[in-house]
């Protein structure tokens, strides 16, 4: 894939009243991994294609990519940033990463650490990025009837802290969303900063810290973890939301300026031997006991650790949905109902989606 400066020219920025200074300072890194490769080294779609069938959609997934040629191009606003998804929809062998490639950019896997065959490279930027992708998955809405895209996107923008509301955004509807209906919602939301931010803290941030029930998925804040960007293909039909599937949406403010948060230092645990056993499965039921009021990302995170931990032929996923029915029951009311998250399909996906994290194949 050629990247040929989908920015345009400078002196297009000083038209819109930028001055050269500003932009220096202003200006961010975004990283490209394009020409992915399976392991046999075949072109791998980083895209999934949903075939039409006389029984509805067939999809299938995305190719699993192992190595690829890294490109770091350079942002300086909303308006850079969302010309640069809206280019990279088109690329189905591209995506996106938050690290920053070490060394050699050709034909290279996403690697942060050394092992016994490669060495790293990818590494989280050390001076932090301006630009965040926000990642919905599967939230559910069925009870809120909401009417078309602006809704949808509105809702999920209002489940963000206070600090995103009023801000411009681009947004990208998942490969699937549409396909099935809108009971559950799947999004990417991209943002821009006022000051840059670690890696480390924004996964920090939003899996332990203040904002770790807000909905939003917190792997992608991982320096290596792949940003879908290319479009979903779409065989024997159309894509059922078209031109609606991606966009920039304009708001008052064009970046984000995130609350101050430092990461709490843990203390040391006192000596096991002081500690009484801990009972086999107390973790997965201290998460269950999480759920309520907030619901999807508590819920997400039982399933994930059950279909982590639990050896092999003890593994049912029908105990995993009562268990999860039964919490859901008993939590506190939240702003859903509760009938959405109780829904066989919701927890379906959601159960589907920890197996195939976790490589359970049935």
């Amino acid at each position: 894939m050629a990247l040929n400066n989908p920015f345009g020219s400078p002196s297009r920025r000083d038209r819109l009243g930028l001055f050269i200074s500003r932009r220096d300072i202003m200006e961010t890194d975004i990283t490209i991994l394009t020409n992915a490769q399976t392991h046999d080294g075949d072109s791998a779609f980083m895209s999934k294609t949903h075939v039409c069938t006389a029984d509805g959609w067939a999809t299938q997934p995305y190719d699993r990519a192992l190595t690829f040629d890294a490109v770091v191009e350079t942002i300086h606003d909303i308006e850079h940033l969302s010309e640069l998804l809206t280019l990279l929809e088109g690329a189905p062998h591209a995506c996106i990463v938050r690290g920053q490639p070490i060394g050699a950019t050709h034909h290279i896997r996403r690697l942060l650490h050394d092992n016994e065959r490669c060495s790293a490279t990818l590494r989280a930027n050390p001076a932090g990025l301006r630009w965040v992708m926000l990642d919905f998955d599967k939230v559910p809405v069925g009870s809120l009837a909401l009417a078309d895209s602006d809704a949808r996107l509105s809702y999920l923008v209002s489940l963000l802290p206070a600090e995103f509301d009023d801000v411009s955004y681009h947004y990208q509807w998942s490969s699937s969303a549409g396909v099935r209906g809108w009971d559950t919602l799947s999004c990417h939301l991209w943002f821009m900063l006022d000051v840059p931010w670690l890696c480390g803290d924004l996964h920090a941030r939003f899996e332990t810290g203040d904002f770790r029930d807000i909905e939003v998925d917190s792997a992608p804040f991982v320096a290596n973890q792949v940003h879908y960007t290319a479009a979903p293909v779409f065989i024997g039909g159309v894509d059922p939301i078209d031109e609606s599937r991606s966009g920039l949406v304009r708001r008052a403010n064009e970046t984000v300026r995130l609350s101050r948060w430092v990461k709490p230092v843990s203390s040391p645990p006192p000596p096991s031997c002081h500690l009484p056993p801990r009972p086999s499965g107390a973790a997965f039921e201290d998460l269950l006991a999480e759920i309520g009021p907030n619901y999807h990302r508590p819920i997400l995170r039982a399933a994930a650790h059950y279909a982590a931990v639990t050896p092999g032929r003890e593994y049912d996923a029908n105990y995993l949905r009562d268990r999860l029915c039964e919490a859901i029951q008993m939590g506190i009311q939240g702003k859903n109902r509760k009938s959405d998250y109780l829904n066989r399909s919701y927890l379906d996906r959601v159960i589907r989606g920890a197996e195939f994290k976790f490589g359970r194949a049935f």
